[in-house]
C-alpha cells in the first residue's frame, strides 16, 4: 500500500529499499537544479499521505561507465 501510494504521488522515479529498518528512497529525478529535484521529491513523499518523515537527504554523484572502467583497469 505504501509503495502504491508513493508511486501514485509522483515517486515513480524512486527505488525503495529497507536500510536499518527504515524505508530508503533513491531518486533519479531531473530538474533545473539539485535543490528543485530534492524539494519536489519531498513534496511528492509528503503528498502520498503515508505518514513518512524525511530524516536525511544525501546527494549521490554516480560514476560514469568510463570512470568505472578506468578504476577497473587500475586494479
Amino acid at each position: 500500500e505504501v509503495e502504491d501510494a508513493l508511486f501514485s504521488a509522483g515517486c515513480d522515479d524512486a527505488t525503495l529499499s529497507i536500510q536499518y529498518g527504515l524505508l530508503s528512497m533513491a531518486f533519479t529525478r531531473e530538474a533545473d537544479s539539485l535543490k528543485d529535484a530534492i524539494l519536489s521529491a519531498i513534496q511528492d513523499i509528503r503528498s502520498a499521505g503515508v505518514g513518512a518523515r524525511i530524516l536525511r537527504v544525501e546527494e549521490c554523484d554516480p560514476a560514469t561507465a568510463a570512470e568505472i572502467t578506468g578504476e577497473l583497469k587500475r586494479l
